[in-house]
């Protein structure tokens, strides 16, 4: 597949944004979905065993669960025009998901030895993250660190195996 460039550096054309759409979307941003679904499903596995099912409110600070159920309140008044989703996890953001991570580190590193490497490589995807999801188009150093921290990550669950640790998504 060639690069499409980014549309705003020629002529405008609806079929260069639309081309550039497409080539992000296909290429990059499912890998986005699937990073910060596979970091939620390993916050909830490792902190289901280490802490039990309620795990949630002894966790994560106050602040966060303040902000999920300010977010829950703002979704239930729209019910209509989204899915009920319940576990707080689905109402937080990277920077959350990291923070989460880093408040049980103790706890994550014994499942995953390099957590404060995979702390750090979360801090450096926020900008491309953003810049994706907020439907601009990030540079080449931005889509490289994405397909890399995507190839990384495809190994984090496996390890919950090694440990013996069922992967449990947040229901």
């Amino acid at each position: 597949m060639s690069i499409t460039a980014d549309f705003r550096l020629y002529e405008f054309s609806l079929e260069r944004v639309t081309n550039s759409g497409r080539y992000l979307g296909h290429r990059f941003y499912w890998k986005l979905f699937f990073l910060e679904n596979v970091f939620r499903i390993l916050i909830n596995s490792i902190l289901t065993v280490s802490q039990g099912p309620d795990w949630w409110q002894l966790a994560v600070n106050e602040t966060i669960r303040k902000d999920v159920e300010r977010f829950r309140g703002q979704y239930s008044k729209k019910a209509w025009r989204s899915n009920s989703i319940k576990h707080g996890l689905y109402y937080v953001g990277l920077s959350d998901l990291s923070e989460i991570m880093r408040a049980n580190a103790d706890f994550i590193r014994e499942v995953i030895p390099e957590i404060d490497d995979w702390l750090i490589n979360i801090e450096a995807l926020r900008i491309p993250r953003n810049t994706l999801a907020h439907m601009n188009y990030p540079n080449v150093t931005d889509l490289d660190l994405i397909e890399k921290l995507y190839n990384l990550s495809r190994h984090l669950i496996p390890k919950l195996s090694m440990k013996r640790i069922q992967p449990l998504i947040p229901e």
